[in-house]
């Protein structure tokens, strides 16, 4: 409603649990945000970026345009399934038709080019910082060319951060900085205040992905934007300990012990901690930290489990 206030009730705006980068938007006004992407985006100018380029697809009537070019072709029958709003089918088969052929990422490249440009113009006169764009793309591409295959999300199917794209908006981004801009008075409820209110659930979400590659990206970016470094690193002990790999319990204590350092230690720590002990044979260890955890938290709701543990290893 900031970016393009004038159409704010007509958009229906739907937030997908979903951990990856994605956001689209039907020709029916209908836009998707996916949480990962919330996760993604370090500030709200980040966010903004997102939803102007879609806003820009929307308002120029690039889907319509997209359909004239292919209802001739096998396409067609996918595209009709997002212009009709997915009916039948369940919101994780919607979210994924959006992913793989909605208007984030089928356009042409220079339909892209112009969302870009239209979508920048749109955070600029809402009094967003242009800059982070480039930032934001900056990011995704680290993430991209970190992941070890190309099922990481269906958003980088045909719609990867190009060079050409980050380049192109850091010189929209600088012909802006002499024009006006809003400035933001940052009152209320911020998007930073409802990110920092749901991403520990967010994080869980990326992790149980099992996209252990781009977790460890996005949590190392996370780093210096607000966030508590020891919540960080547990959720990095996270990844390692559920990876596996040669070398990846030994990194997950690491990263536990860094987590440890925070009073109170975040969420569920010493558990964890006690969870590779025990995987490692190390039974005294891991009752230290199984009790540890309980001290902390007595009223958790996985303390009859924990306690269960602590028997089983005195035996």
């Amino acid at each position: 409603c900031r970016i393009a206030p004038e159409y704010c009730d007509d958009i229906k705006l739907f937030v997908i649990r979903y951990p990856y980068f994605n956001a689209s938007m039907a020709p029916n006004g209908s836009m998707h945000v996916w949480t990962g992407l919330l996760l993604r985006s370090h500030n709200e100018a980040q966010l903004a970026t997102v939803l102007g380029h879609e806003l820009a697809h929307y308002l120029n009537q690039h889907s319509l345009r997209k359909w004239e070019t292919t209802k001739a072709t096998s396409e067609f029958l996918t595209f009709f399934s997002i212009a009709t709003g997915g009916f039948g089918m369940g919101i994780i088969g919607l979210a994924a038709t959006l992913g793989g052929a909605g208007s984030v990422q089928a356009y042409s490249r220079d339909l892209e080019r112009e969302a870009d440009e239209f979508g920048l113009d749109l955070i600029h006169t809402a009094g967003f910082d242009t800059r982070e764009a480039a930032k934001l793309w900056a990011q995704v591409k680290t993430e991209k060319d970190a992941v070890d295959d190309d099922e990481s999300s269906l958003f980088w199917a045909s719609h990867p951060p190009t060079e050409e794209r980050i380049s192109n908006l850091k010189k929209l981004s600088a012909a802006k900085k002499s024009m006006p801009r809003v400035v933001d008075g940052k009152k209320g409820l911020t998007f930073e205040k409802l990110r920092m209110r749901y991403w520990h659930d967010w994080a869980e979400e990326l992790v149980s992905s099992g996209r252990m590659s781009e977790a460890l990206i996005v949590f190392d970016q996370l780093k210096g934007n607000g966030f508590d470094p020891h919540e960080i690193s547990y959720f990095k002990g996270e990844v390692y300990r559920r990876r596996g790999n040669d070398g990846d319990l030994t990194a997950s204590l690491e990263n536990y012990m860094d987590a440890a350092k925070a009073n109170p230690a975040p969420l569920k720590t010493y558990k964890k901690m006690g969870l590779v002990y025990q995987r490692q044979g190390k039974k005294a260890e891991a009752i230290e930290h199984y009790e540890k955890y309980l001290k902390q938290y007595p009223d958790a709701t996985d303390t009859a489990i924990v306690r269960t543990y602590i028997r089983q290893l005195r035996k």
